[in-house]
């Protein structure tokens, strides 16, 4: 019978803390990377009150919600969806000049 050496054990260890270490830092920059590069949060001018901690849980969700759609380019999906967007505003300025003046708002004398 062979008994493990404390060598081994200490080796075996390590290898797997290793490995847990890559799998926390791969997934660690892999948001970090999306949170500073695409959504540009290191240029954020969000500084007071609860702000920065709201901006950064929305953030957090975007990219989630992308994820969890299977989208693999968060960038790319996000001027897809921006575009859309300006789209369906224009669509809508358009719909609501072509009706005419909205009876329903009082004007300024």
């Amino acid at each position: 019978m062979c008994l493990p050496s404390p060598y081994s054990i200490h080796l075996k260890t390590t290898q797997h803390n290793c490995a847990r270490w890559r799998r926390h830092w791969g997934i660690e920059n892999r948001i970090n990377w999306v949170r500073n590069v695409t959504l540009d949060e290191d240029r954020s001018q969000v500084r007071t009150g609860a702000a920065p901690l709201i901006m950064a849980a929305l953030r957090n969700l975007t990219i989630s919600l992308f994820r969890l759609a299977g989208e693999p380019n968060i960038a790319a999906d996000l001027r897809r969806h921006a575009a859309q967007s300006l789209a369906l505003i224009g669509a809508t300025v358009q719909q609501s000049n072509e009706r005419g003046p909205d009876p329903f708002l009082v004007s300024s004398p």
